[in-house]
């Protein structure tokens, strides 16, 4: 299996929220051996659409550059690209564009206002339009170039007000757990194998 990521700023712009947006596209890709059936390319196909605010929004736009705020204190303080960056490179050719991509949203301090995902299954799509019409789960008006699955989420709301304690307080009747207890009931106790 072959994994492979590329990056790339669209040059398509939106107004999301009253906010000037870019677009900037990751598409990922796995392939893999030939297999008998499918049409040739990769196995399997994902595109990642990031929306972000536009440099000069933070300027303009309170919200905008309060959040811009944040994610330079977040960047400072626990900068979790690096653990993905570890985490991307144990999969071959998937932690330089993958990682490259999260460091520019990153170092760009860029607040999200839309995400789109796209996962397109082409091998899986191809032996599902070879199935008979009543016997295809998806029926027979399926499209094998469509992706199987297909995920929007935008900014729906601003706001600089301040957020209310009421909303950080632990809800009625839980308690706290300590982390080592927690922790114990997660991690299966180790066994042995009987003395001969």
């Amino acid at each position: 299996m072959k994994v492979a990521a590329e990056s790339k700023m669209t040059g398509r712009t939106a107004t999301i929220m009253g906010v000037e947006g870019e677009e900037r596209e990751v598409v990922m890709t796995v392939s893999g051996p030939a297999m008998p059936g499918a049409p040739p390319g990769p196995l399997m196909k994902m595109v990642l659409q990031f929306w972000t605010a536009k440099a000069g929004e933070a300027m303009r736009v309170p919200a905008i550059r309060e959040l811009t705020g944040y994610n330079l204190w977040a960047y400072a303080t626990m900068n979790p690209v690096s653990s993905m960056e570890k985490m991307f490179k144990q999969i071959p050719g998937m932690g330089e564009g993958m990682v490259q991509t999260m460091k520019e949203l990153q170092s760009a301090r860029a607040a999200v206002l839309r995400t789109h995902s796209m996962i397109f299954m082409p091998a899986v799509a191809a032996m599902m339009k070879q199935m008979p019409a009543d016997k295809n789960p998806f029926g027979s008006g399926f499209d094998a170039e469509a992706p199987v699955l297909e995920m929007t989420q935008e900014l729906a709301e601003m706001s600089t007000a301040p957020i209310s304690d009421k909303v950080f307080e632990v809800p009625e009747g839980y308690t706290t757990a300590p982390l080592g207890e927690v922790m114990k009931g997660m991690i299966p106790k180790p066994t042995t194998a009987p003395k001969p």
